[in-house]
């Protein structure tokens, strides 16, 4: 009975220690804030705001890139993104941005003020696409530019020293397009 009962005991105690060994599985860590000194205001419409996983936003590649040299920076915006994300080299991605899908420069103009009064002020501002969407809904060019550079305006009053990367306007690729749009695009 005594061998028995202290099997039974050593059985038990070793369930219990082979219960508790610490996990090697990832997803029990917790990764660490990728938040550094350089605050980036990623700004646009749907290239900014993706939709996984039926598109992707250029926002996750960059941060990689950017954690890949070392650089301490901060995403902000009013929106965060409900969609997953792979941790990278041990941080969270950080997801702040200032992507609304299917905007206009008229309608980014109208809320870019509020924007940047609810975050923290945007050291640089990577304007993506100024426009796209006016010209799917045929506007000119004479009636786009006036918003993108109140926009620009804004951001500049905001923070007179705040760097801008407007980027060059890719052609769409969706059912909309035809010569018309595209030579606008272009």
């Amino acid at each position: 009975m005594k061998n028995s009962n202290l099997l039974l005991i050593s059985f038990f105690f070793l369930t219990i220690l082979v219960g508790c060994k610490p996990s090697d599985d990832k997803e029990n860590e917790t990764c660490k804030s990728s938040e550094g000194k350089v605050a980036i205001m990623p700004l646009g419409a749907s290239r900014v705001q993706g939709n996984r996983p039926v598109f992707e936003s250029y926002r996750y590649a960059l941060w990689k890139e950017l954690i890949n040299g070392n650089w301490s920076v901060d995403f902000v915006g009013t929106q965060t993104d409900s969609s997953h994300y792979d941790d990278y080299q041990n941080y969270c991605f950080d997801d702040d941005h200032e992507g609304h899908s299917g905007w206009t420069s008229k309608q980014i103009n109208n809320a870019i003020g509020d924007w940047l009064k609810k975050t923290d002020t945007p050291d640089v501002v990577l304007f993506s696409s100024p426009g796209g969407n006016d010209a799917l809904q045929g506007e000119t060019l004479a009636s786009i530019l006036p918003n993108i550079i109140a926009i620009i305006d804004k951001i500049q009053a905001h923070n007179p020293n705040v760097t801008i990367l407007i980027e060059q306007m890719a052609p769409a690729k969706s059912i909309f397009m035809n010569a018309e749009i595209t030579a606008a695009f272009e």
